[in-house]
C-alpha cells in the first residue's frame, strides 16, 4: 500500500512539476512574443526613418538641381554681359577713331581755310583796292 501511494506521489509530483514547466513555458513563449512585437515595432519605426531620410534626400537632391539651374543661368548672364561690354568697348573705340578723324579733318579744312585767307590777301585783294 506504501508503495502505491508513493508511487502515486510520485506520479502527482512529476505532473506538477510538468504542469509547471509548461506553465514556465508559456511565459517564455509570451515574453518572446512581446519581444517580436517589440521588434516588430521597432523595424516599423525604423522603416519610417528610413522613408523620411529617402524624402530629405530627394528634397535635397532636387535642392541642388535648383541650385545647378540658378548657376548655370547666372553663367549664361555673366557671359552675355561680358559679351554686351566688348561689343560696347568696340562701339566706343569705333566712336573714337570716328572722332579723330573728324578732328583730322577739321584741321585739314581749317588750313585750306588759312591757305584760303592767305590767298585772298596776296592775289585778290591788290587787285581792288580800298576805298
Amino acid at each position: 500500500m506504501k508503495k502505491k501511494k508513493i508511487g502515486k506521489n510520485m506520479e502527482r509530483m512529476q505532473l506538477l512539476g510538468g504542469m509547471r514547466f509548461y506553465r514556465q513555458l508559456g511565459g517564455v513563449y509570451r515574453q518572446s512574443a512581446r519581444c517580436y512585437q517589440q521588434l516588430e515595432s521597432v523595424y516599423r519605426q525604423s522603416a519610417g526613418v528610413y522613408q523620411q531620410l529617402e524624402s530629405a534626400y530627394r528634397q535635397s537632391a532636387r535642392y541642388y538641381q535648383q541650385l545647378e539651374s540658378i548657376y548655370q543661368q547666372s553663367a549664361r548672364y555673366y557671359q552675355q554681359s561680358a559679351r554686351y561690354y566688348q561689343q560696347s568697348a568696340r562701339y566706343y573705340q569705333q566712336l573714337a577713331s570716328v572722332y579723330l578723324q573728324s578732328a583730322h579733318v577739321y584741321q585739314q579744312s581749317a588750313h585750306i581755310y588759312q591757305q584760303s585767307q592767305h590767298m585772298i590777301t596776296y592775289f585778290v585783294c591788290p587787285l581792288y583796292p580800298r576805298p
